[in-house]
């Protein structure tokens, strides 16, 4: 549905953009739900991230995402809380479609059919954004975390709601 309403709605998006003469945007602040098509212990994932850019101008940014995994249910006690530190490549115009790539590490800390754990994480991911207007963008993300003790590994397709500033 989200995409028939990109590909023929004429959203906000489609027809402004940002000026080449207005300084861009320097932090993004995004939420996004992720699910697991791995197969790993941890089914779902909802996340919360902060990017920031180094300087007005760079293509390259900082991004600071904490995570959440595994609300409490009967039959499913696994759980993950993380947070990782990423560089991130991000566009400088602001364009109708964006891909922003990123890698970083990270800490995780949980409990899955190993037991409790808590590692380093290695984490990566590829974010396709749609800009909805001039503050606010839409976007998919597919997403690789993983520790050195396999304890964590999973690949995570997500959606993305975010806010420029």
């Amino acid at each position: 549905m989200l995409l028939v309403a990109l590909t023929f709605c004429r959203l906000q998006g489609q027809t402004e953009s940002q000026m080449k003469s207005e300084t861009p945007c320097r932090a993004y602040l995004s939420l996004g739900t992720s699910c697991d098509v791995s197969g790993s212990d941890f089914k779902n994932l909802e996340t919360i991230s902060f990017t920031y850019r180094f300087s007005p101008l760079s293509s390259w940014g900082g991004t600071l995402s904490i995570g959440y995994s595994g609300f409490p249910r009967v039959e499913d006690q696994h759980k993950l809380f993380f947070s990782s530190l990423t560089c991130s490549f991000l566009p400088v115009d602001m364009e109708r479609f964006r891909i922003i790539p990123s890698v970083g590490f990270g800490v995780a800390h949980g409990d899955n059919n190993l037991g409790k754990f808590t590692t380093m994480l290695f984490d990566t991911s590829v974010e396709a954004q749609y800009a909805v207007s001039r503050t606010t963008y839409c976007g998919v993300e597919y997403r690789y975390i993983s520790s050195r003790k396999r304890t964590l590994s999973m690949y995570l397709a997500g959606l993305k709601i975010g806010f420029l500033f």
